[in-house]
């Protein structure tokens, strides 16, 4: 079970993970925020208990290490997603970050970001006037009070093409092997047409590979590129069985390959360098994972 601690009792809880001397001491930086960040009014049909995230947001994470500046602007809000402006500043035991991210608004109303490592999960006060924070890795816990700046917000708008707002971690992720995972299986007999020497030629093939914290199995089949889309044939599984499978249509966008599945699912693909693909994964509930998979001979 989650604790949630009050920035008052932080000291007093904390005292394994921080002294009281560090306190303000490793205050060094103010977290960046990109200047292109703009908090967008509620998308119609938002309840007003989500659209209170909405804004800019400030306070110190405190941990075992000291205290870690940082910033959180949650910029849209849709009906259980958000798109956040996630960003910490310098400290003695990490170096300023800034990432645009997805975030989804759980059952029980908190906001989770998928930031480093596991997701940090963000509760609003009664009042609406702060968010308690609280992130826990491999057993220690970073907390924090953040308390609501005042600011300007634009009309909401619907995005074009949905931009993908990859995870922070995903640059550095590896193969994994789904131990807690039904393990996807594709036909034996797909065959790719031949390439045709065209840039997009290079995702013709298997691939395959897990993530999602070792829980999630990948295999991944582009049969055919035509223009700005692609036949394909593609499995995920994860601990609660298949979750996605069959022959799918996808679409490039940019330097990506989505697939729009079933009930708003959707699987999106890019090139990591020649190593392989990275994948990120928005399940129907809004409920995200990653995974990196490497081509398949």
């Amino acid at each position: 079970m989650r604790k949630w601690i009050s920035l008052a009792l932080a000291p007093v809880i904390c005292g394994l993970l921080v002294s009281q001397g560090a306190l303000g001491a490793e205050f060094n930086t103010v977290p960046r925020v990109p200047a292109d960040s703009q908090v967008m009014e509620a998308a119609p049909g938002v309840s007003a208990a989500q659209a209170r995230y909405l804004g800019r947001w400030e306070g110190p994470l405190i941990g075992h290490k000291g205290q870690i500046p940082h910033t959180l602007v949650v910029e849209r809000m849709e009906a259980n997603r958000a798109t956040v402006v996630w960003s910490t500043g310098d400290s003695t035991a990490t170096t300023a970050a800034v990432h645009r991210l997805d975030a989804t608004v759980t059952k029980e109303g908190d906001l989770s970001v998928n930031t480093i490592g596991w997701p940090m999960v963000y509760r609003m006060s009664l009042d609406g006037t702060s968010l308690q924070a609280v992130y826990t890795y491999y057993g220690s816990d970073l907390v924090g009070s953040m308390a609501k700046m005042s600011g300007p917000s634009i009309p909401y708008s619907a995005e074009g093409d949905r931009v993908t707002h990859w995870p922070a971690n995903i640059s550095t992720m590896r193969p994994q092997v789904a131990s807690h995972a039904v393990q996807a299986t594709l036909p034996t007999d797909l065959r790719s047409s031949t390439a045709d020497g065209s840039p997009r030629a290079r995702w013709l093939g298997k691939w395959a590979g897990g993530g999602c914290r070792q829980s999630c199995s990948i295999k991944l089949a582009v049969l055919q590129i035509s223009g700005d889309s692609a036949q394909v044939a593609v499995v995920f599984t994860n601990k609660n069985g298949v979750q996605l499978q069959g022959l799918q249509t996808a679409s490039f966008v940019g330097d990506e390959l989505r697939i729009e599945a079933v009930a708003g699912q959707r699987l999106t693909f890019r090139f990591r360098g020649d190593a392989g693909l990275e994948v990120y994964r928005v399940a129907r509930n809004g409920a995200t994972g990653w995974a990196f998979i490497e081509r398949e001979e």
